[in-house]
């Protein structure tokens, strides 16, 4: 799967006087391993992360929301015939307020996510993966003022019925 990156259109949900806008981006390249000849593997690992903007479109403030997520992500494993694996990183923002009008923009928590390659012109002999690319899958997003949902926002819309929110 391909990892998405900061080019990719903001997607945006709207709930009556909120409006949600989320960007895909790479946070930080963490490091590389190179190939130590041919045969081996090289590996490049980055941390990747979702910048969220939540706009209040109401004549009043928005005070004291909380926002809950869950980044989704599959991970490969090079040399293995086992399909990726979705995994969750869950995470919590606060925000004290957000003007009648305004914005507030936040970047979640980060996920590594790791790219290999078997260099070469080598195979696995049991056939299994000579690459492997890990990526982002999507986020679900609610956010809470006083304990209540006040709005949602899920990419792709395909994650609700796929995912439960844990």
């Amino acid at each position: 799967m391909a990892v998405l990156s900061a080019w990719v259109p903001a997607a945006h949900a709207e709930n009556s006087d909120v409006v949600i806008n989320t960007v895909a981006k790479k946070l930080d390249d963490k490091s590389a391993t190179p190939a130590k000849g041919e045969g081996s593997i090289a590996e490049k690992k980055e941390e990747w992360g979702y910048v969220v903007t939540i706009e209040n479109k109401a004549f009043k403030p928005l005070e004291y929301l909380e926002a809950k997520y869950i980044i989704f992500y599959k991970q490969e494993q090079i040399g293995s015939k086992v399909p990726a694996r979705l995994q969750r990183k869950n995470g919590t923002f606060a925000i004290r307020e957000i003007p009648a009008n305004g914005k507030n923009t936040f970047t979640t928590d980060a996920v590594e996510l790791k790219k290999a390659v078997l260099t070469g012109n080598y195979i696995f002999t049991n056939g299994a993966r000579t690459k492997a690319e890990d990526g982002l899958s999507g986020i679900w997003i609610r956010f809470y003022q006083n304990g209540n949902q006040i709005a949602e926002y899920i990419r792709p819309p395909s994650l609700s019925g796929k995912e439960k929110w844990e």
